[in-house]
């Protein structure tokens, strides 16, 4: 492996403690937890702690040509961007590195779109609420008028890599990878093993997903990867050896 030393020069990160790494690991620092705690007694606990990112939003300052591409990223990718512009931000590339010497590498675990709700509302209109006796023909006509043609576009994993590479002018090595929880990783490694064997010059690895969407929280549960939640936020333990599974959140993280 001898080649180019690898430095980490910039962070981002955006979860539900905080915008921003020094927001994040103060949090850390006080002990604080960004779970909900359970308010409905009528769902299982482990159904309400969830950590959920308040007010994400792209910046108003994109550039035009990106402002129609923008309508497609999903939580995920949105969140992706901005942990990706405090790395940029951050690490400051020279401006003399040319696109062709500059990587980046995706990694995406977003399930917004798991619960297909954007279908509901077609779905109710043909059925009359009895969703097992739906009308084919109504089901076409309220389709049409009532479902987002984009919604497919919005799922693909790789728009937020497309929307990166346009955004920082990263055109070299890179790719979007969606292997579930290793993928954060593979794209850090991906990403250092092109700076070490002189295939870039700078580097930009994200991880990004949001996992509560109720659809995939019960999928985890019924799997038995949940925490039970019993003692609500305190249920988070994931240094003890008590722990009894985890919490599920969304958030981003970046590296350059």
């Amino acid at each position: 492996m001898d080649g180019q030393t690898v430095a980490i020069t910039g962070m981002g990160l955006i979860t539900a403690l905080g915008r921003g790494v020094g927001a994040n690991w103060a949090a850390v620092e006080a002990g604080r937890t960004a779970l909900a705690p359970a308010s409905d007694p009528d769902k299982p606990a482990w159904l309400q702690c969830f950590a959920r990112i308040e007010g994400a939003a792209l910046p108003e300052d994109l550039p035009t040509k990106l402002l129609s591409q923008s309508k497609f990223l999903n939580r995920g990718g949105v969140l992706a961007v901005l942990a990706a512009l405090e790395a940029v931000a951050q690490a400051a590339p020279p401006e003399a590195i040319p696109p062709g010497e500059r990587c980046v590498y995706v990694a995406t675990g977003d399930h917004t779109q798991v619960g297909y709700e954007f279908l509901y509302p077609a779905t109710k209109e043909a059925s009359g609420g009895r969703f097992r006796e739906a009308d084919t023909e109504k089901l076409n006509k309220a389709t049409i008028e009532k479902v987002t043609p984009f919604f497919l576009l919005e799922s693909l994993n790789n728009n937020p890599f497309s929307f990166l590479t346009a955004l920082f002018n990263f055109m070299g090595p890179g790719t979007s990878i969606a292997s579930l929880s290793p993928c954060g990783a593979q794209a850090l490694e991906m990403c250092a093993r092109n700076v070490r064997h002189g295939r870039a010059k700078v580097a930009l690895a994200v991880g990004t997903g949001s996992w509560i969407n109720e659809v995939t929280i019960y999928e985890l549960a019924h799997l038995g990867l949940l925490s039970k939640a019993r003692r609500g936020p305190a249920s988070f333990r994931p240094f003890d050896r008590r722990r009894d599974g985890f919490l599920p959140g969304e958030g981003a993280a970046a590296l350059v």
